[in-house]
């Protein structure tokens, strides 16, 4: 799993779709190809700026669909400073996330 409780994690960007004309798909690549996120259901990574602004995303891929990647969905806020920062990143790129960071409830499929 890439992410560690109290580590940085900085992944490339390596697509991005625009779905709408405020709302993007980002695909992260993690440290390898056999990698996976690391985070319950619900949960969600924090991304960090260079000025130490955070705010949480929720992945919209699950680690037992997805190795090596992981993607958000980002609705573009005109003067968020992070929706900003990622909705401008070309692939190549690198962001900083920290996590994972859950909640109190707890995912459990039913039978």
């Amino acid at each position: 799993r890439a992410l560690r409780a109290g580590e940085a994690l900085y992944c490339t960007l390596t697509e991005k779709q625009w779905v709408t004309p405020s709302a993007v798909r980002l695909r992260f690549a993690l440290p390898s190809a056999e990698h996976v996120l690391g985070l319950p259901v619900p949960g969600h990574v924090m991304v960090i700026d260079d000025a130490q602004i955070y705010r949480p995303y929720s992945p919209v891929t699950v680690d037992s669909q997805a190795a090596g990647y992981f993607e958000l969905l980002v609705r573009h806020y005109p003067g968020g400073e992070i929706s900003t920062r990622l909705a401008k990143m070309s692939p190549g790129e690198r962001a900083h996330f920290r996590g994972p960071v859950g909640n109190a409830f707890e995912y459990t499929a039913s039978a």
